[in-house]
């Protein structure tokens, strides 16, 4: 909804965002599910050290292996931390969205084929999710892929550091990110 994507949160709103956040982190944690940073969730931790106000998600990712034999006790667990979900299986790719607050949760996993780190519609150099660093998101510490700038220029581009407001994140988004026929990654 593009009113959605116009809105800048309020301070009060974001401090939200950070609870769900917490929450959701912990609740992967107690299954033993890592979870890290990614989409523009990972862009404004690194280049703004909190988030963005008018991204209209919080994203983060995890490995395949361990979420998908899980993923119905995560469920159950969001489920009780009063998260509405709608989940969206694509065979092994998961991307699950946990709502509350009027916040949108993305959780996706991330399957590594060959070179790439792979996750529903995008990939990355696997490299990528090789090694993992903590980066500190409004007092929180995260997770994120141990050379961040690296891997937020991999997925925006080489001016990932100017922010930009757009209608659709593929206006932002880096083309090579997306994955394509050719690739033959599906």
């Amino acid at each position: 909804m593009s009113s959605e994507r116009n809105y800048i949160r309020s301070e009060d709103e974001l401090n939200l965002q950070l609870k769900g956040l917490v929450e959701i982190r912990n609740i992967m944690y107690s299954l033993g599910i890592k979870m890290w940073l990614s989409a523009g969730t990972l862009l404004g931790a690194v280049r703004d050290h909190d988030f963005i106000p008018w991204d209209w998600n919080v994203s983060v990712g995890c490995f395949a292996d361990e979420i998908n034999p899980k993923y119905s006790q995560l469920k159950t667990q969001l489920i009780k931390a009063g998260f509405k979900l709608a989940p969206h299986d694509k065979g092994e790719y998961i991307s699950l969205t946990a709502k509350r607050d009027g916040i949108k949760y993305v959780i996706e996993n991330v399957i590594i084929i060959g070179e790439w780190a792979t996750r529903p519609m995008h990939k990355s150099p696997a490299s990528m999710c090789k090694s993992f660093e903590k980066i500190n998101l409004r007092g929180e510490l995260f997770f994120c892929p141990a050379d961040p700038e690296k891997c937020v220029e991999w997925q925006y581009g080489a001016d990932w550091r100017t922010p930009k407001r757009v209608s659709h994140r593929n206006e932002v988004i880096n083309p090579e990110h997306h994955i394509r026929k050719r690739d033959n990654l599906k």
